[in-house]
């Protein structure tokens, strides 16, 4: 193969490598148009801004999650009650059914 050729293969990796690199959504889709219409420095303020803003919500979302979990293992026991007399009332719907005749298998 000639150097033409691998040239053109290298183009074509790059670009492939560009497109699935690059992030989907809107967020991505600012970054990018904001890098390309302005200066490289301001698409990567962009891009670092939206990363720390993704930082904060995700520890908001595990406060959250930590506080929920805390709620459930206080109230462990009611739990545990609550899931034992839930199937009760199934249970006895079930045993006051009447009981259908078997069929016969031809």
């Amino acid at each position: 193969m000639g150097r033409h050729h691998d040239g053109v293969m290298l183009l074509k990796a790059f670009i492939a490598g560009f497109v699935i690199a690059m992030p989907a959504g809107a967020v991505g889709a600012l970054c990018l148009r904001r890098g390309l219409q302005h200066r490289r420095v301001v698409g990567i303020a962009t891009g670092l801004g939206a990363a720390v803003a993704d930082g904060v919500l995700a520890g908001a979302a595990g406060y959250g999650i930590s506080l929920i979990t805390g709620y459930l293992l206080d109230n462990e026991i009611l739990f545990r009650r609550g899931r034992g007399l839930f199937p009760l009332p199934l249970g006895v719907h079930i045993s006051r059914r009447p009981v259908a005749p078997a069929r016969s298998v031809p």
